[in-house]
């Protein structure tokens, strides 16, 4: 019996078994240590398309890697390293995949725009130390990325990438690129392990981030010139801590609306120009300790206001010269809890200091004798208090503090003289709750 293949299938069988054999390449990696090894790659390697192991270009004397084009795929690590005559990537322009990325220590590299179309990347990508190269767009890969890190590149002025990123698993890590003015990364990307952007004295704006969700620890250190934070309106989570710290022109942190909670620490320190810490109108815990230290201009740390002190251990409030007004929700009930750490001093105004926001947290603006329609006597008093009211004026609730704003009394009955014999020498605070208010009293014993 005669077996007969239609031609059309003959070719269909034939353009399988050469998409398949053309793609083979001989070794599974391949390094390269001279410009004639580049340039014999397609000769010796005609159908070699897709790298199984690693492409390693490192300390070689290659200027050019057009011979390379035919490459398309490369299954683990791509490696551009310590190559002193490389001017370009343009020969790795039609890559599309790897795993990890590593362009380092080139010397005289002035453009890497050829791994701008890789789209699918799992692993690091490491950007350091290539002294001529002033700008890069690309990298926008719509995956998840372990680890980044971008620096030490000294004539880099404007870097976008990452923006289609679902997360960063692990860090983002971009510091110390001496003339980066604008940063674009990770425009819908929902969550970064640690984000990092630290010592660029020339950065002005960093865009995107609008949809980053959670973060683990947020860094902005040391940017002399941004005068702005990106735009973080859907950011609920910092799940380490958040850090604001020696960015010398930053005038606001105001653009946190949905943040919830800073498991590990809020640190704002030595923002010469910063103004103000608001619009956290979301916050709810920050865990383990608050600092504001030596922010110059700073004028209130409004945006405390509805965090809830439990889960912190230590507040400073230090060296904040322009801080006249402390007293918040938040400071108050921390300073309360005499087991807890505190220190604040050396700011704005006396008020602004550990014993009268103490002072001013207990008692109350609301202390004002002429404005009460309660007396309270004798003062100094000693074995009894006695309240007189006026008006028909009727109390529901009294309670006295110890001078640490501890509660040691509690009075819910009709009588109007408290029993103090058993109180030591010092001062004391009384609440007096009437008719939805709460007028407050200092008295001493």
């Amino acid at each position: 019996m005669k077996i007969t293949i239609k031609p059309i299938l003959l070719l269909f069988i034939i353009a399988i078994n050469c998409h398949w054999l053309c793609a083979q390449c001989s070794q599974n990696t391949y390094s390269f240590n001279t410009q004639e090894e580049v340039d014999n790659f397609p000769a010796f390697h005609p159908t070699c398309t897709e790298i199984t192991g690693n492409l390693i270009i490192q300390n070689s004397e290659a200027y050019n890697l057009d011979s390379l084009i035919q490459i398309t795929k490369v299954a683990n690590r791509i490696s551009i390293r310590g190559n002193s005559l490389l001017g370009n990537l343009s020969g790795l322009s039609n890559i599309v995949q790897c795993s990890d990325l590593e362009i380092t220590n080139n010397s005289n590299l002035t453009n890497a725009n050829g791994i701008a179309n890789i789209q699918e990347l799992y692993g690091t990508v490491i950007f350091v130390n290539n002294p001529r190269i002033q700008t890069f767009i690309g990298l926008n890969l719509p995956s998840s990325i372990n680890k980044v890190l971008v620096s030490d590149n000294d004539s880099m002025f404007y870097f976008s990438a990452f923006k289609d990123a679902l997360d960063i698993n692990d860090f983002i890590i971009i510091n110390d690129n001496p003339k980066l003015g604008s940063l674009e990364i990770c425009e819908t990307t929902k969550r970064i392990g640690n984000l990092t952007i630290q010592n660029h004295p020339s950065l002005v704006q960093i865009s995107s981030l609008d949809s980053l969700i959670a973060v683990d620890t947020l860094s902005v250190i040391n940017n002399n010139r941004l005068t702005l934070l990106p735009h973080l309106d859907q950011l609920q989570n910092v799940n380490g801590q958040l850090i604001i710290s020696d960015n010398d022109t930053l005038k606001t942190i105001n653009r946190l609306p949905n943040l919830i909670a800073v498991e590990n620490g809020l640190l704002i320190h030595n923002n010469r120009n910063l103004e103000d810490f608001t619009g956290t109108i979301q916050l709810n815990s920050i865990g383990n300790k608050v600092e504001f230290i030596n922010n110059l201009e700073l004028d209130n740390i409004d945006g405390l206001s509805t965090a809830n002190h439990v889960s912190t251990d230590s507040l400073s409030i230090v060296d904040n010269l322009s801080l006249v007004y402390c007293q918040n929700d938040f400071v108050c009930d921390y300073i309360r809890d005499e087991n807890k750490y505190r220190e604040i001093t050396n700011n704005g105004s006396n008020s602004c200091t550990a014993p009268e926001l103490l002072d001013w947290c207990v008692v109350d603006t609301k202390e004002s004798e002429s404005l009460t329609p309660f007396s309270i006597y004798p003062i100094p008093f000693v074995d009894e208090l006695h309240i007189s009211a006026e008006d028909n004026a009727k109390w529901q609730k009294i309670e006295l503090f110890n001078s640490t704003g501890k509660l040691i009394l509690e009075n819910q009955n009709d009588s109007s003289i408290l029993s103090t014999r058993d109180l030591s020498s010092g001062y004391y605070y009384l609440h007096l709750h009437a008719n939805d208010e709460i007028y407050s009293f200092r008295l001493v014993k």
